[in-house]
Parts: C-alpha cells; structure tokens; sequence
C-alpha cells in the first residue's frame, strides 16, 4: 500500500474502548513567564504579551479553549520610500500608507512595531512608528536601521484582527511569528501568567494525524499477503482484528511521545505484538482471507426477529460450484414456528445477481434438526436452539451463507473448523 495513503482503520471511538484515558494525552505543552508587550495599545483593555523560543506553536490554548489565530502575513503591504534610522521618532515615507492604520502591528526586517499614524492622503505618504522603545523594538526584537525599499510587513490589522473594548472576545488570539521563534497573544484586561496557556495542535488534529500513522505502521509489519484483504465488509467496517491493532498501535505512539515510561505501554505493546504474530504465522485469520473450508460456509446474520431462537448452528459439506456463491436462507411468510412445523427457503445466484429470487434451491422445507440439504454441493445446513421442542423462528428471518469453490485455493494454510456465525 502506499505510503501516502491517508486511510486509517480505527476511529476515535476505537481508541476510547482501548484506552478511556486516552484524552489526557493530547501533546499539548504548557506555556511559561509571559512577558507584557504593549498595553492598552489599541483601547482601554486590550494588551500583546509574548513569548521567545517557544518552538512552533500551530495552536494556542487559553484554558482549554482554542485561541483565534492571527495567520501571520507574508505577503509584503508595501517598502520603506526612505532610510528608517534606529533613532527616527517621527514619521518615515513609504510608498503607499493606505493598507496602513493607527495601532497597527507592523514588521520591518525584523524589527516590530507600532503605528501611531498613517497619512496616505499626504505626500509623500507617511507612516509614524515613534519613540523607540515604546512603540518600535517590540517584542524583544532590536531598533534598527532599515534602508530603502526594505519591504513592511502588515502582522496585525487593527481594523480585522482586533474588536473593540466592548466586543473583545474571552478567549484571546495569538500569532506564531516563525522566523524569529516568536508567539504573541492578544487577550483583553487578563494576565497569562495566572492561566493555564498551553501550545499543540488541535486534539482532532492530532488524533487524525496519529491514527493515519499507526495504520501506515501495521501495515508495514503484517505480511505482504495480509495488506491486500485489509478492505472494507459491505457495511464499510474493517475487520475487528485491524481496528483493534490500529488502536493499540494509536494509543503506543500517543503515550511514548508524552510519557514513555507510562505503566501502561507494556501491556499495550504486548497484545499489539500478539495479534500482530497471529496474524503473520495463520493463527489469526482476517474474514477476507480464504481458509481451507472456505468451501465449507459461512453463516451470516442479515435479519433476525428479538424473539428468534431457533437458528442455523452448523453447516458440514462442502460447495462444489464455480467460483463465488452467496445462498439466501430465510423464513418465508406465515412459515415460523418450532422444528417440525417451520419451514426455509433458500435461494442461490443467476447468471445475473447473487441471491436470486427467481433461482429456489430449497422451496418450503420443513425444518426438522436433522442436517438439511441447501441445494448446492454436499452442504447441509441444521438447526437448532436452547430447546429444540420450543425454539422457534419467525417470519422473514434472513440468513446468508458465503461460499467459495474448492478450486479457488486458499490464503492462508490453516484450517480453522466448520462454521463462522457472525452478525451483518
């Protein structure tokens, strides 16, 4: 399979069932000694605090709560029309002001800043980042010269980016600036350092990213037979076997990255290891694969009434046909009832469509406990419940009964008995 594929065999509800804990390591990082940028720089409430050497920050968490992100601007707004010097305080032409606006949050080379003014009806068109210090070198970045045509990067829009006093939200924004390794947060009238701010990516996120990576790692480590039978049933569910080595392998990758020495990993790693070596060495067989009595059946529940009792319980024989079989075995209509008085009806495939109804193999037969003939083959079908003299069946009770011929070959080289009941 290709290592690109982004299919993954469990679901975040897989990983619950394995692991209920499993939301308690989400990879997210707490964030330390916040420093104050600017205050009320915009109105009376709003404040930058910010961060070096953070790391990448991809997502910001301001007590839980995802923080709005800021995308950081890359796109030059526009050039310095003259030389910036590090101890300019008044206003500094560039070549167009009108993207520019009061309390902006700009970027020259890499020096930030704020604007006090933008001019654009005058010319040349201006620009006021004064009084060093305060309003230029912000964020721990240096005051410096900046010469002509040194592109200006907008960071923060005051006019999109911020609300005012009354509308600012409780949940404040950040920014990750990443070439200088440098985080921002815009929050209104709170001081960071007394809450909990935690950097990660988003927990669907990483669940996602993590379960893709756990499928591509079992794939790797089955056999190159197995992979190709790792394919949907027809209710578009894989098979047990995979979704559970998919969580286990999920659940591994997500505790080694947080807490390697965590007293459940051995136990996880040893069933993922167990089911991985079923499966390689034939213990273990995926419901795709073809055994040795492949041609022998299996039963399939398609519908069956809550009172039902009296069920197929095993089928001996074999399918001598061509190919791939797939027989209906129903109740028919006012033919329920207990061993002796209940009849089945089985139908098998046309030379258009499996379980044809116009193909009856089997037309109203009373169902005696004995093993019954089904119509193809040597195979036989019985019946039977807790209590063959009471147990019954009821009307429009469906089954179907998977077949393959004897001539198709198997694989795997294992034989593992004589009936597969599951529920579709």
């Amino acid at each position: 399979m290709a290592s690109t594929s982004s299919k993954t065999y469990c679901t975040d509800r897989d990983l619950q069932d394995v692991f209920p804990g499993v939301s308690g390591f989400d990879l997210k990082r707490r964030l330390y000694n916040w420093r104050l940028g600017l205050t009320n720089f915009y109105d009376s409430t709003l404040d930058i605090y910010y961060l070096n050497n953070t790391g990448e920050v991809t997502e910001l968490f301001f007590d839980g709560s995802k923080c709005h992100k800021i995308t950081f601007n890359t796109t030059e707004t526009t050039q310095l029309k003259s030389v910036l010097s590090a101890a300019e305080t008044g206003s500094v032409d560039v070549d167009s002001a009108g993207a520019l606006g009061i309390n902006d949050i700009i970027k020259i080379d890499d020096e930030y800043m704020r604007l006090t003014a933008a001019n654009p009806e005058v010319t040349p068109h201006t620009m006021t980042a004064a009084t060093p210090g305060t309003n230029r070198g912000l964020f721990g970045t240096q005051v410096q010269t900046h010469a002509i045509d040194a592109s200006i990067y907008k960071i923060v829009d005051s006019d999109v980016d911020l609300g005012d006093s009354t509308s600012a939200s409780d949940v404040p924004s950040m920014i990750y600036d990443s070439s200088l390794d440098l985080l921002l947060t815009i929050i209104d009238t709170k001081d960071p350092n007394n809450h909990i701010i935690e950097a990660g990516d988003d927990w669907e996120t990483i669940k996602t990213r993590f379960r893709q990576k756990a499928s591509r790692l079992i794939e790797s480590r089955l056999d190159a037979k197995l992979t190709k039978d790792i394919w949907y049933d027809r209710e578009k569910n894989y098979p047990d076997i995979v979704v559970r080595l998919t969580a286990l392998e999920t659940i591994i990758l997500l505790l080694s990255a947080q807490e390697p020495n965590n007293e459940f990993l051995e136990s996880f790693k040893s069933e993922r290891n167990e089911l991985l070596d079923g499966l390689n060495n034939g213990t273990i067989v995926l419901p795709s694969m073809r055994t040795k009595d492949a041609s022998e059946g299996s039963i399939r529940t398609v519908s069956v009434a809550t009172a039902s009792d009296l069920i197929p319980v095993e089928l001996i024989g074999n399918y001598n046909g061509g190919g791939y079989e797939l027989l209906k075995v129903f109740i028919d209509t006012g033919e329920n009832g207990v061993i002796g008085t209940a009849k089945m009806t089985v139908h098998g495939k046309s030379s258009t469509k499996l379980k044809d109804g116009t193909q009856v193999l089997i037309d109203s037969e009373i169902i005696d406990g004995d093993y019954q003939h089904l119509g193809v083959g040597s195979l036989y079908i019985r019946w039977g419940g807790d209590d063959v003299t009471t147990a019954i069946c009821t009307a429009a009770d469906e089954y179907e009964i998977e077949l393959y011929a004897r001539n198709l070959g198997t694989s795997v080289a294992i034989n593992h008995g004589t009936i597969h009941l599951t529920r579709r």
